[in-house]
């Protein structure tokens, strides 16, 4: 029984040192953005948590000989006070003002907080180790096995349960209770300890439901936030800043807080304008539409004002997005949800596009994205504009903006570019197609740089012509 109930602790540990992992690592790219750096970051301050943790729990047991449980009670203490520590301040480090040295601030911050439950974890498995030993070595080799299963337990519990049906929050409630239930299983069964630590397991995981200050300016300006398993969709005021396009209150609909859509008349009009050229691009023609984002739902309620329109289809893999859109956007979401030809279908961009029907095709395919770092979920690699060449009808148009940097790699695959002539967006809206203009759409678009031409390279915003003679390419011209 002794044996059974040290095993119990080894896998709740376990779960509970991943959940802090992985909750940190989501809460760190929500300000740092989903980058490589982002990720190696977190990782490797955890990893060297572990092996600091592993080495001074070895320390401890040879200066506190015959202390082990103890010292993992404490241990596990730290750790509930330390989940309430960053639940109680990431939100002035996640919005708080912190001068020229914010990203200073929030690399130590983020790296303090990860590191502690690292530290406890390691601590934590050599001090398992330590009490089997006692019980008979052929246990020892169990403890990996049985800690690897908390970890597999709760990382799969994280990113299918958790976080998409009850959010963050859920996330350390599983944590503080699984480190209670671990002091539980290792405690040498008293009615008055078992109360003490059911009490305070429960206090805490209130203090955690509960006790989440934030700063007022952002307390105020915030006027709906729910989680998403893609990320936190947050809708903020922005009346300060402009009105909306119907002259309601200017609202900025954020995904994991970068800027997805807004409802100023310009925000409006830019979405409108991207289906409109898309449509003169086809002559006003074009009936099936492919579009990867949904926001506001502007973009889909534009093509759906045209009558050759038999279908639109729109992707959108943060579900919560269309909540936020039925709330704030009411009327054009009402429109596209109304109105037969419309298709809404939560699906990830890149599974939908590889894994439909290869006979679904479409005359116009929009990316309406907002993307911190495409790479995290293979957006813009030269695979994904192939799985877009080939889902476009001959002629067909790809949409897309602002990502200038993807531009040669979109160049690789379709056989033209196109801006628009005369139009604010003229270097934001990028139109990719498998034809060549007429002469008369030529007088609204320009070819931004010729493709697959002999002797030409593309970089920088710049074409230049290389002679196979001279090794320093000769600037030609400017886009």
């Amino acid at each position: 029984m002794e044996t059974f109930k040290i095993f119990a602790a080894v896998f709740l540990a376990g779960i509970a040192s991943l959940q802090m992992e992985l909750s940190l690592l989501r809460e760190a790219t929500f300000i740092l953005g989903t980058t490589a750096f982002t990720n190696s970051y977190i990782i490797s301050i955890f990893l060297l948590g572990l092996a600091v943790g592993s080495y001074g729990g070895n320390f401890l047991i040879r200066l506190c000989h015959g202390k082990a449980r103890m010292l993992f009670l404490l241990s596990q203490l730290v750790n509930i006070g330390l989940i309430l520590f960053f639940l109680l301040t990431k939100n002035y480090i996640l919005y708080g003002n912190l001068g020229d040295y914010a990203i200073f601030f929030i690399l130590i911050y983020f790296g303090c907080v990860t590191v502690v439950p690292a530290i406890i974890a390691g601590m934590s498995f050599a001090l398992f180790l330590n009490m089997l030993y006692a019980l008979g070595e052929k246990h020892i080799a169990l403890v990996y096995a049985i800690s690897t299963a908390g970890n597999v337990f709760s990382g799969l519990n994280h990113g299918i349960f958790l976080i998409p049906y009850f959010g963050m929050t859920a996330t350390y409630l599983v944590a503080i209770g699984s480190t209670g239930l671990a002091m539980l299983c290792i405690i040498r069964f008293q009615w008055l300890t078992f109360l003490a630590l059911l009490l305070l397991t429960g206090g805490a995981m209130l203090a955690a439901v509960q006790f989440k200050p934030m700063p007022g300016a952002i307390e105020k300006s915030l006027l709906w936030s729910k989680d998403d398993i893609y990320g936190l969709v947050q809708v903020v005021d922005r009346s300060d800043q402009w009105t909306g396009w119907r002259g309601e209150k200017g609202i900025d609909l954020l995904i994991h807080n970068k800027h997805n859509c807004d409802n100023s008349a310009r925000g409006i009009k830019w979405h409108e304008d991207s289906a409109r050229y898309s449509m003169t691009l086809l002559n006003d023609t074009a009936e099936t539409v492919l579009i990867l984002g949904y926001c506001s739902g502007a973009t889909v309620a534009k093509f759906l004002d045209y009558k050759s329109i038999s279908k639109v289809i729109s992707i959108e893999m943060n579900k919560t997005v269309l909540e936020a859109a039925e709330l704030f956007f009411p009327s054009i979401h009402e429109k596209v949800t109304k109105d037969k030809r419309s298709i809404v279908i939560i699906d990830e961009f890149k599974r939908y596009l590889r894994f439909r029907s290869k006979e679904e095709k479409f005359d116009i395919i929009v990316i309406d994205i907002t993307l911190d770092d495409p790479y995290y979920l293979s957006m813009f690699t030269r695979e994904f504009f192939v799985d877009i060449y080939n889902r476009l009808e001959k002629p067909g148009v790809l949409f897309f903006n602002s990502y200038q940097e993807f531009l040669p790699t979109g160049a690789d695959v379709f056989d033209h570019l196109y801006c628009v002539k005369d139009s604010a967006y003229a270097q934001a809206f990028y139109f990719f197609t498998n034809f060549t203009l007429s002469r008369e759409k030529r007088e609204l678009f320009y070819e931004a740089f010729p493709l697959r031409q002999p002797g030409r390279i593309y970089t920088n915003n710049k074409v230049y012509r290389v002679s196979p003679s001279v090794q320093t390419p000769k600037e030609e011209c400017l886009l």
